[in-house]
C-alpha cells in the first residue's frame, strides 16, 4: 500500500558546462544545475521517509593569482519542496578559497588552504529554524610525493538562527596522515578529529574521533 505523501517515481536531471578563458584574471567558469524528485531516506541518509522536489544551480570561477597561488569563488542557489510536510526551504551559499604552495617540486610539496563560506537557509513555514552559517577554515599540508603526507587544520562554523536561543558555534580541529606502501598500491590513512560545540543556551558538547583506513589498488 502506498503511503500518503509517497511517490513511486523518482528522477533527476543535471548538466553543466566549463568555459575556458585562460585570462590573467580568470582561468575558467564552471556552470552547473540540476532538478528532480528524491526520497530523503535514500538520498540523505535520514530516518524520515519523505518525498521532495528540488532545484539547484551553481557557478564557480577559478583564478590563477601567481604560479604558487590559485583561488576559486562560487555561488549556489537551491530549493526543496516537500510533498507531505512543512519542511520546504530555499537558500543560497557563497564562498571563496585560496591554495598557496610554499614548495612544489619533484620530491616534496608544502601548501596551505584558506577557505571562507557562507550558507543561508530560509524555511518557508518554520521560520524559527532558518539560519545563516559562516564557516572559515585553515589547513596546512606537507607531502613527500609517492611516500607520505600529513595535514593539520581547523574550522569554525558559526550558526545564527532566527530564534537566537538556537545559536551555536562549532570548532573542529583535525590532523591526518597518509602513508604509501608497496609502490603506492597500499595506502594507510589515519584521521584524528576533535569537535567542540558552544551552544548559546545549553551546555557545551565535545566529541573526539579516530579513523583508520586501508586501501589497496590492484
Amino acid at each position: 500500500m502506498q503511503r500518503e505523501g509517497k511517490d513511486k517515481t523518482k528522477f533527476e536531471y543535471s548538466g553543466g558546462a566549463v568555459y575556458k578563458l585562460s585570462q590573467p584574471w580568470i582561468e575558467d567558469i564552471d556552470i552547473s544545475g540540476s532538478f528532480g524528485k528524491r526520497d530523503s531516506k535514500e538520498s540523505e541518509n535520514q530516518d524520515e521517509d519523505l518525498d521532495f522536489t528540488f532545484t539547484q544551480y551553481r557557478i564557480k570561477t577559478d583564478h590563477i593569482i601567481t604560479p604558487s597561488g590559485k583561488a576559486a569563488v562560487y555561488y549556489e542557489r537551491f530549493q526543496k519542496d516537500y510533498k507531505a510536510d512543512t519542511l520546504d526551504f530555499n537558500g543560497y551559499s557563497a564562498g571563496a578559497g585560496l591554495d598557496w604552495d610554499f614548495v612544489n617540486d619533484k620530491e616534496t610539496r608544502s601548501w596551505t588552504n584558506l577557505d571562507l563560506g557562507y550558507r543561508n537557509i530560509d524555511f518557508v513555514e518554520k521560520q524559527s529554524s532558518s539560519y545563516g552559517n559562516l564557516t572559515p577554515a585553515l589547513a596546512y599540508s606537507y607531502q613527500r610525493k609517492q611516500d607520505w603526507k600529513i595535514t593539520t587544520g581547523c574550522q569554525a562554523a558559526l550558526y545564527d538562527y532566527d530564534a537566537s536561543l538556537k545559536d551555536k558555534t562549532r570548532y573542529t580541529f583535525q590532523a591526518s596522515g597518509d602513508k604509501y606502501l608497496l609502490e603506492t598500491r597500499l595506502l594507510l590513512s589515519l584521521l584524528v578529529k576533535y569537535k567542540l560545540t558552544d551552544y548559546s543556551e545549553r551546555k557545551d558538547q565535545n566529541q573526539e574521533s579516530v579513523k583508520f583506513t586501508m586501501r589497496y589498488r590492484f
